[in-house]
């Protein structure tokens, strides 16, 4: 799987984005199937991913976690939506200890200027109603690899924002394609 990854992020090989979008799609309806409710899987709004560095964007050509992303919309139809936004270029994280990766994450990521009119766009839910909305809206955060869980806790703290904005609850589930 190691070399899988490193052949598809690291040097470009896309023929591999089917076989990990179809695993990334098994790894989903596990997670689904965990959180049903009420006998009721869970079903989520929107699909968003750990945006990457324009300088990482550049020297990769591509953002897997988007592109997984956007292989399980293709597979389930969920919008995917670029809620967050990276404020600046960090070395890779498997590079780091632990503790460097949780300082290093810290303010990376938030959310994009106009992420509550594409939230409400993309689930159909009004300004208006929003504040009495008593479901909370879900989210599913991609990314390809969990560690030690501050990526995706850096980009649960900026989304909480939104929360607060929309005087909403939100929930956020996080997927990745493995973990190291």
């Amino acid at each position: 799987m190691r070399d899988w990854l490193a052949a598809y992020k690291y040097r470009g090989d896309e023929r591999y984005l089917p076989l990990l979008g179809s695993m990334l799609l098994t790894a989903y309806y596990q997670l689904c199937s965990e959180q049903t409710r009420d006998n009721m899987p869970v079903k989520f709004d929107c699909i968003i991913y750990v945006p990457v560095s324009p300088s990482r964007l550049q020297e990769r050509g591509f953002n897997q976690a988007e592109q997984f992303a956007r292989t399980l919309h293709a597979y389930t139809g969920i919008p995917v939506i670029a809620l967050l936004q990276r404020n600046r270029h960090t070395v890779k994280q498997s590079m780091k200890s632990r503790g460097d990766r949780i300082e290093d994450m810290k303010d990376v990521f938030s959310l994009h200027h106009d992420s509550r009119e594409l939230l409400f766009s993309q689930i159909n839910l009004n300004p208006i109603t929003a504040q009495t909305h008593l479901v909370p809206i879900r989210i599913l955060l991609i990314d390809d690899v969990y560690t030690t869980g501050s990526t995706v806790n850096a980009c649960a703290k900026s989304l909480s924002e939104l929360s607060n904005d929309l005087n909403t609850s939100i929930l956020i589930s996080s997927l990745t394609w493995a973990r190291s």
